[in-house]
């Protein structure tokens, strides 16, 4: 299978029906889906420096100049530069990101508008009601009382920290302000790029969900009005109100969104969404913020969000709490250093390295033995006296960093060799990621392997072309199934779940091992999704 060379034969022929012909008219017409639909698919980034509300100093001025607009970008960039050392060293910290870690934008919106919401004409957020002020009273006293960064419990911190929810809809934030707009007979698929989040939007003139079933999301029903996507969202948990990113000023379950989508051009949709919580607001109040076609920059790979966050947020954000809870993890954290620390005092003996050293690179230049750091050194004699026994794979590109590296493959000699499930069972699980992934290095070293494990040549043939295989062997079926779920959905049915269980028995089915398949594929899933920028070397074999 020439996974790379069908990429490239399938990138010229959509690149060949984009771009005009010579001398073409460039006219811009809705594009239509077969059900004659506008096609709104695609990416798009929502970035602005126009603010959600306008500033008191731009009181009654709804627009800026062309040059005003100018200025305000100049300013606002030059505020926001992350680049800029600070001499106090509390501030410098807080600057510890520079600026090619965020994405906030450049411009204001077209048209020079001073605030994202028109309407109120003022361009503000309405007053509250009674009820949502001593609603916004009561939450402003919890956090004095629990003070600015609580941290007792995870359940102190807000629910995008923890990665629960986003919320929708979304306004710009400092990065991760992509959209993926997918479109299929009968429904509208909106994937959110910050946390992830997937709007499944039914457009089939459906019902909405009971009002005792709430999501943080809410419950979602589209319609078309002429050319423009109307999306009426109700069913919220009244406890996103409690998320530093509400993108409604504080408003909880009784909120009920209505958004607009048209496009307007080849490179922009026209979106905006009312919000009407009459137990919040004393009045319904309309956003309006174009979503442009993105140039994708995203610092959300599972590298950068390890780099961001040490691993982890809530685990760092939480580490000084002084909660029950904390006491217990943090006392667990103590011990379980403590464990590694024996551990590796522990290690096999290692294998001398090969005065003929080469590994081999694509963008990376090839390391040769006498070019390795003592620490490189480490990771190497790790790999050469460790099961793997070879420097094949992606360790060219994993040693520039060895401190990670060395336990990246530690983990990954972990959840490849050290499981009760049978190795053919492994490697399906490997080259399943592989395929996912389109990963051609992953592939052509692990269908090898499958195949020596007693993998049949059909099921591997049938996973190469995307086609879902004619098992023969009800365990291989079972794990194909648990893995599809998991790369495809982010989450295992109770259905698969209990078909593993039912099959291997307490010891398959017992958690840890579970865990050790979402591992396994997560492993797989998350190397895969960091290491095609750097070019595995397609000829290690």
């Amino acid at each position: 299978m020439k996974i790379r060379s069908i990429t490239m034969v399938a990138a010229a022929i959509a690149l060949a029906a984009i771009l005009p012909a010579p001398g073409a008219a460039q006219t811009w017409s809705v594009p239509r889906l077969a059900d004659g639909h506008p096609d709104l698919q695609g990416i798009w980034n929502n970035n602005t420096l126009t603010p959600l509300q306008r500033p008191p100093g731009l009181a009654g001025k709804p627009y800026f100049t062309e040059q005003e607009a100018a200025e305000y970008e100049k300013r606002m960039m030059a505020a926001d530069n992350r680049d800029r050392r600070s001499a106090d060293a509390d501030q410098d910290l807080g600057k510890a990101y520079n600026d090619g870690w965020y994405d906030v934008g450049t411009k204001v919106v077209r048209g020079y508008r001073t605030s994202l919401i028109v309407d109120p004409a003022d361009g503000r957020i309405p007053p509250l009601t009674a009820e949502g002020s001593a609603k916004a009273a009561a939450l402003a006293e919890d956090r004095r009382r629990k003070g600015p960064e609580p941290a007792d419990s995870w359940e102190d911190r807000n629910l995008a920290e923890r990665c629960i929810t986003r919320g929708a809809p979304k306004l710009a934030g400092g990065y991760n302000n992509n959209f993926r707009i997918v479109q299929a007979p009968g429904y509208v698929a909106i994937l959110q790029e910050m946390i992830h989040e997937t709007r499944i939007i039914p457009v089939d003139g459906s019902a909405h969900l009971p009002q005792n079933i709430r999501t943080w999301m809410g419950d979602s029903r589209g319609r078309w009005e002429g050319d423009t996507l109307v999306v009426d969202t109700t069913n919220y948990d009244d406890r996103i109100r409690f998320n530093s990113f509400n993108c409604c000023g504080g408003a909880g379950g009784k909120l009920h969104i209505t958004e607009r989508f048209k496009r307007v051009d080849a490179e922009t949709i026209e979106y905006e969404y009312t919000v009407d919580d009459p137990e919040t607001f004393t009045k319904p109040w309309t956003v309006a913020v174009p979503w442009n076609r993105a140039t994708v920059r995203s610092t959300s790979t599972p590298a950068m969000r390890a780099l961001r966050h040490g691993g982890h947020p809530a685990r760092g954000a939480c580490a000084g709490g002084s909660g029950p809870e904390m006491k217990l993890i943090n006392s667990m954290r103590l011990q379980l250093l403590g464990i590694g620390v024996v551990l590796s005092g522990l290690a096999l003996a290692q294998a001398p390295i090969p005065a003929d050293l080469q590994l081999r690179g694509d963008r990376f230049k090839p390391l040769t033995a006498t070019e390795l750091t003592p620490q490189q050194k480490v990771m190497v004699e790790h790999l050469l006296s460790g099961e793997r026994g070879s420097l094949n794979g992606p360790f060219n590109v994993t040693l520039r960093s060895p401190e990670m590296g060395d336990q990246a493959q530690k983990l990954g000699a972990q959840v490849r060799f050290h499981t009760s499930l049978p190795k053919r069972l492994n490697e399906l699980a490997i080259i399943m990621t592989a395929r996912f992934w389109s990963a051609q290095y992953e592939w052509s070293a692990h269908r090898k392997a499958a195949q020596a494990a007693g993998l049949s040549p059909a099921v591997i043939e049938a996973i190469a072309a995307g086609r879902l295989p004619a098992f023969t062997d009800p365990d291989e079926e079972i794990i194909y199934n648990f893995g599809s779920e998991l790369l495809n959905k982010r989450e295992v049915s109770d259905a698969a779940f209990k078909a593993v269980v039912d099959k291997f028995g307490e010891r398959g089915g017992r958690r840890p091992d579970r865990c050790h398949r979402i591992l396994r594929l997560r492993f797989h899933d998350a190397e895969r999704r960091s290491l095609p920028p750097c070019r595995t070397a397609k000829n290690q074999n």
